[in-house]
């Protein structure tokens, strides 16, 4: 029957997505960005097949590090900037900074 198809067709999928997001290991690059940083080598770890860490897994974690660094500085640096300009109507305001 079509109802049987359609429920394979579906569950194949879907059991794959499950099975997926429950194996595969978060990015570390994401939890750095969400300063997880204990985390982020434990995934790393896990991804390079590591049982402990070596002085390349180390110069890598790092190099992510600074990068993710770097990066956050951009963002914030491109953060749009307010200037007011000083009248005689925002004169008072300026009193309260």
């Amino acid at each position: 029957s079509w109802r049987l198809q359609a429920a394979i067709a579906v569950l194949i999928p879907f059991s794959s997505a499950i099975s997926i997001l429950c194996f595969l290991p978060e990015s570390p690059v994401w939890l750095l960005h969400k300063n997880r940083c204990s985390k982020a080598r434990a995934s790393l770890l896990k991804i390079r097949g590591l049982r402990q860490e070596t002085p390349e897994f180390t110069e890598e974690f790092d190099e992510m590090l600074v990068n993710c660094q770097n990066q956050r500085q951009i963002e914030l640096s491109e953060l749009p900037t307010a200037e007011i300009k000083i009248t005689e109507k925002t004169q008072p305001l300026q009193n309260l900074w």
